[in-house]
C-alpha cells in the first residue's frame, strides 16, 4: 500500500460530498426536501385549476339575425325586415324564448313600453303629409301621440300586442306597420322628460318638441301636431 493510500484512509480524513449524501441521515433530509417540493407543486396546480374554474365562462357572441330567423321561423320575415329597429326584434325573440312575461320585462328595460303597457314607436316617413296615414292607424286602434315633420309617434294598445303575439304570426303587427305606404323606418322613440302614460302633460318623445317649445306639450303649441 502506498503512502498516499494510507493518508487517504486515515482516521482524520474528511468525507467527500458524495460520501456525506450517501449517509442515512443525508438521504432522509434529501427525501424530506423532495417531498416538500412535491407538495408545494401539487398545491400550486390545485390552486390554479380551482381559480380557473371559478372564473365566469366567456360570453357567447350574439346570434346573427339569419341564425335567429332559422331558429324561430314564425318571426323570420320580421327579423329580416331592415325597416324595423333591432329592439323590437329582440322583443319578439324574447317572447319566443320566454313567453309574454319575459318579453314585456325586456320591453320595460329597453324603454319601448309605457306606463299603460302600450308599445311605443316612432314612424319615420318619406312625406310630411301624414293625415291619411294617421287616420288609417287610428281606424285600426293604433294611437297617434304626436306628429312633427316626417316623424310620427304612436303607441300600440296592449290588447293589440297580445293578440298579435298569440297568433300564428307573432310579428305580424310590425310587418303590417312596415308595409304601410310612406313608412321608411320603425324606430325607438327618443324619450323626453318623462313617460307616465298617455297624458296631456307628458312628452312622449323628442319628436313632439321639434317646433321650438322644448319641455312643453307639443300638441298645444305646434300647428302640425295632432291632439291626443
Amino acid at each position: 500500500m502506498s503512502t498516499a493510500q494510507i493518508l487517504n484512509d486515515g482516521p482524520g480524513r474528511k468525507k467527500t460530498i458524495l460520501e456525506r449524501l450517501s449517509s442515512r441521515r443525508a438521504m432522509l433530509v434529501l427525501g424530506a426536501v423532495s417531498l416538500f417540493l412535491l407538495i408545494v407543486a401539487i398545491g400550486g396546480v390545485v390552486y390554479y385549476l380551482g381559480k380557473r374554474s371559478s372564473q365566469p365562462p366567456l360570453k357567447q357572441p350574439p346570434a346573427s339575425l339569419s341564425g335567429l330567423a332559422t331558429q324561430f321561423p314564425e318571426i323570420s320575415s320580421v327579423l329580416q325586415d331592415e325597416k324595423l329597429d333591432s329592439v323590437y326584434k329582440q322583443f319578439l325573440v324574447e317572447y319566443q324564448k320566454g313567453g309574454e312575461k319575459a318579453a314585456f320585462e325586456l320591453a320595460r328595460k329597453r324603454g319601448i313600453l309605457n306606463a299603460n303597457n302600450e308599445i311605443r314607436l316612432t314612424l319615420e316617413l318619406d312625406t310630411i303629409d301624414t293625415s291619411a296615414l294617421q287616420a288609417s292607424l287610428e281606424a285600426h286602434g293604433v294611437k297617434v301621440t304626436a306628429v312633427s315633420g316626417n316623424l310620427m309617434d304612436i303607441v300600440i294598445p296592449l290588447e293589440l300586442v297580445q293578440a298579435s303575439l298569440a297568433s300564428d304570426q307573432p310579428g305580424g303587427l310590425f310587418t303590417q306597420l312596415s308595409g304601410l305606404q310612406h313608412i321608411i323606418r320603425l324606430r325607438l322613440p327618443e324619450t323626453g322628460m318623462q313617460d307616465s302614460g298617455y297624458l296631456d302633460t307628458d312628452i312622449e318623445s323628442l319628436s313632439m318638441i321639434n317646433c321650438g317649445f322644448a319641455l312643453r306639450p307639443a300638441a298645444k303649441f305646434c300647428p302640425s301636431v295632432g291632439t291626443k
